[in-house]
């Protein structure tokens, strides 16, 4: 048996979850010792895999201190025989708030009320969206199933 570990920096205070795209790269959020979520990247076809990053760094505040809940990647296809062209995006919930990372974009919100972040694959995320009604001064929730394809 052989065991690979990597480094995580030193500024770094806790590392919350990783994700493998069907691209064979490992994702990981971490969130540093002033706050910060950084996202590093390792790709694990390389004959010398390392860790690359932070490819993402954003701060607490920029989420509302919503704490974090879980992440999905749409891997880049530049290491595919054939490139499709698709670039890396990263879905990240935070509370109940659902962001989005584009290569060019940068982080921006995508939907509140947002639960139970569902891998379909590479390029399928489905998640919950509860929408409150009001009848008579009760809150009752209609619930949707929504899917992003990218």
């Amino acid at each position: 048996m052989f065991i690979q570990s990597y480094e995580i920096p030193s500024h770094v205070n806790k590392a919350f979850e990783t994700f493998l795209t069907d691209t064979h790269d490992l994702f990981i959020i971490v969130m540093t010792l002033d706050l910060n979520y950084e996202i590093y990247h390792i790709d694990l076809d390389s004959s010398c895999p390392y860790l690359v990053g932070p490819i993402l760094r954003y701060s607490n505040n920029f989420v509302q201190n919503e704490p974090f809940v879980a992440f999905h990647v749409r891997g880049s296809s530049s290491k595919e025989k054939i490139n499709l062209n698709k670039k890396l995006i990263i879905f990240i919930l935070h509370g109940d708030k659902l962001w989005a990372w584009y290569t060019k974009k940068g982080l921006e919100l995508i939907e509140d009320n947002v639960s139970d972040l569902k891998y379909g694959n590479d390029d399928d995320l489905y998640y919950k969206v509860d929408y409150p009604e009001n009848q008579i001064a009760e809150f009752k929730y209609r619930s949707k199933i929504k899917r992003i394809q990218t």
